[in-house]
C-alpha cells in the first residue's frame, strides 16, 4: 500500500503543479518554461509531500477505517487540518501574484 501511495504522489505532484502553473500563473503562454518550472518544483516539493503528506494519508486512513458514509468527510478534515498545520510550521510570508493580485503565501502570518 505504501508503494501505491508513493507512486501516486510522484505522479500527482507534477500533474497538479503543471495545472496550477498554467492556470493560475499564466505560464501556458510559455510551454517550454512551464515544463521546466514544473519539473524543478516537482523535484523540490516531492520529498516534502512524501515525508509529510503520505504519513498524513496513512493517519487519515487509520482514523476513518471503520466509517462508511462519513469516511470521505473525516479524511477531508484530517487533510485540511494537517495542511493548515504545515502552513503554520513553514511560517513563510512571501507575496506572489495570482491573477495580478498580490497574495500572501501564509495568510496567518502578519
Amino acid at each position: 500500500m505504501i508503494k501505491r501511495k508513493i507512486i501516486t504522489t510522484l505522479l500527482a505532484t507534477p500533474f497538479s503543479l503543471f495545472l496550477i502553473f498554467s492556470i493560475f500563473f499564466g505560464e501556458w503562454r510559455q510551454p517550454l518554461e512551464l515544463v521546466v518550472m514544473t519539473g524543478m518544483f516537482s523535484l523540490f516539493i516531492s520529498p516534502y509531500v512524501i515525508l509529510y503528506g503520505v504519513p498524513v494519508t496513512f493517519l487519515s486512513d487509520y482514523l476513518s477505517r471503520k466509517l462508511k458514509r462519513a469516511r470521505i468527510y473525516v479524511a477531508f478534515i484530517v487533510h485540511i487540518f494537517f495542511g493548515a498545520l504545515f502552513a503554520f510550521i513553514t511560517n513563510s510570508s512571501t507575496l506572489f501574484p495570482v491573477f495580478g493580485i498580490e497574495v500572501m503565501e501564509n495568510l496567518f502570518v502578519q
